[in-house]
């Protein structure tokens, strides 16, 4: 104060207070943890601890008269700071998978006045948990590849294998890497600069490469990798896949959806990294229904495979033919699959028309090859995958009063019969008979106008047969209603209440109760039998 520095003074008085305050001992108890809450659909939840953290903090004075102000200061642990970046995908339908970071703070173990008796140094730790149910299932320590930032941020799993095992992506000094790993931590193989999009049913991934997105036509440059990590072709992304198989153009384009090459996603939780193709983050299961028509020339050959029927019937490949219903015993039969492909593209893509119809409102994607990318019939037949879609194998087959067959395993594929979709498609939904040519070789303006009636009833009954046995191999509780001796299917009862004798136009529609049933069923995956 002699300078008339007021605020040095008090400054220093500042500093001389603590050596004059009352020495009180102090003990501090600490708990910090890192929650998971699990939400069900139908409204309960859990609140799962992934990991708990307890320390103490005492400090008890002991002055000594050399030393007035003596303390031993004693931490039991270190301060922990759990980062708020904790990227999460679903674990199959049993939980979660969450990659998270901590850092534990330098501490000071045991301390006196005269300075910290032993350091112990920050570090990180990066861990993987898995839950099931509402406990953890695992919590692993994994390191992440590659030269870190100093706020390196953790793998972020955005995709899930069939094996169980995921695919992440993660960002360090080196760049931008696609990483596939197990629920262990254990790193299988990396791919620089992309970044996983799709998980397909063949066990590949589907990427985009990092910084490849076109502004002038809405698209990514990509590629299809297998299951070891290598790539296997080159491929343009669209911006946003939908349910239906097609996908939106950029904001602003002129053309918002186009009919696309739809990838065939593995049927589980985590196939896609935005959850689903609406792109909202919930994992859900993306259910295709495969039309597989047998032949050489279509989908593939059926030759030597058979329905489940009693007794089976060895399953016979399409040629498109037309035997007249009311001719003579042994009929002849025009086969004019060569002779008029638009008939045979008539017929398909009507069954597909209305297939998509029936489940138009429903999560699931129509495929009318039956097959998405070079999948061979024999690995249809036998593939573990193809048991979560629902497959319908369409052959030439004329079975009397059977248009359709679902297995009593009711595991896919199922069963659709051309030739007894041709025969009823001449009452159904009435006669035409008197109208049609005898063999369609040769026929007057007004029998053609009639035949092409016939091809249109045709595909649809097709298609409106194979929604009528996923609804039996769905196992919906109304799929006979109206007939057999069954509670009418609606106020009217119409007939195309879930039938399976639906030739004409308007779509095969569900009474509420199934359809309430299907919207559940086709966002799961199919449970074991």
């Amino acid at each position: 104060m002699q300078n008339g520095d007021r605020t040095t003074a008090i400054q220093y008085e500042n500093t001389m207070v603590p050596d004059f305050l009352h020495l009180c001992n102090e003990s501090n108890t600490v708990a910090i943890r890192l929650h998971i809450l699990r939400v069900g659909s139908d409204g309960p939840s859990s609140d799962i601890v992934v990991r708990e953290w307890n320390y103490t903090d005492s400090k008890v004075y002991a002055p000594t008269p050399g030393d007035p102000y003596d303390f031993t200061r004693v931490q039991s642990a270190p301060e922990v700071l759990v980062h708020d970046q904790r990227p999460m995908i679903t674990n199959a339908d049993t939980g979660a998978a969450v990659s998270w970071k901590v850092d534990y703070y330098h501490y000071c173990p045991v301390a006196t006045h005269a300075g910290c008796v032993s350091d112990v140094d920050r570090k990180t730790e990066y861990h993987l948990t898995t839950t099931a149910g509402g406990s953890v299932a695992s919590d692993v320590l994994w390191d992440v590849p590659g030269p870190v930032f100093p706020g390196q941020q953790p793998i972020a799993p955005a995709l899930q294998l069939e094996d169980g095992s995921f695919v992440g992506s993660v960002e360090t000094q080196a760049g931008s890497s696609m990483l596939a790993f197990d629920s262990s931590g254990n790193i299988r193989w990396t791919v620089p600069n992309y970044f996983p999009g799709m998980a397909t049913a063949d066990g590949g991934i589907i990427g985009s490469l990092v910084r490849s997105f076109d502004w002038s036509t809405g698209t990514f440059t990509g590629a299809t990798f297998g299951a070891n990590g290598a790539a296997t072709a080159q491929v343009v992304l669209q911006t946003y896949y939908s349910w239906k198989g097609s996908y939106s153009l950029a904001v602003g384009s002129s053309v918002q959806s186009v009919a696309a090459l739809f990838p065939h996603l593995l049927p589980l939780y985590g196939a896609v990294s935005t959850g689903n193709l609406s792109g909202n983050g919930t994992g859900a299961v993306h259910r295709t229904i495969g039309l597989f028509w047998c032949g050489e020339m279509f989908s593939g050959t059926c030759a030597g495979e058979y329905d489940k029927d009693n007794p089976p019937h060895p399953l016979e490949d399409l040629g498109f033919y037309y035997r007249y219903a009311l001719h003579e015993s042994n009929p002849p039969s025009y086969d004019f699959t060569a002779d008029h492909y638009d008939w045979d593209i008539k017929i398909m893509s009507l069954a597909s028309n209305a297939a998509r119809a029936a489940f138009k409102t429903f999560p699931a994607s129509i495929v009318r090859w039956g097959k998405q990318n070079s999948w061979f019939q024999k690995w249809l037949m036998g593939q573990g995958t193809y048991q979560q879609d629902l497959v319908a194998l369409i052959s030439a087959n004329n079975i009397v009063d059977l248009i359709g067959l679902a297995p009593e395993n009711l595991k896919p594929p199922f069963w659709i019969y051309y030739g007894t979709a041709m025969n009823g498609a001449q009452f159904l939904p009435d006669p035409i008979t008197d109208e049609l040519p005898h063999d369609a070789q040769s026929m007057t303006e007004d029998q053609a106008r009639v035949f092409q009636v016939l091809l249109e009833r045709i595909g649809n009954g097709i298609g409106n047969s194979v929604a009528h046995e996923i609804g039996h191999m769905l196992s919906l509780p109304n799929i006979h209603c109206g007939i057999q001796g069954n509670p009418p299917c609606g106020p009217d009862n119409s007939p195309y209440y879930e039938s399976s004798e639906s030739f004409s136009a308007p779509p095969l529609r569900w009474t509420p109760q199934d359809a309430e049933e299907l919207q559940k069923k086709l966002l799961k995956p199919r449970e074991p039998r």
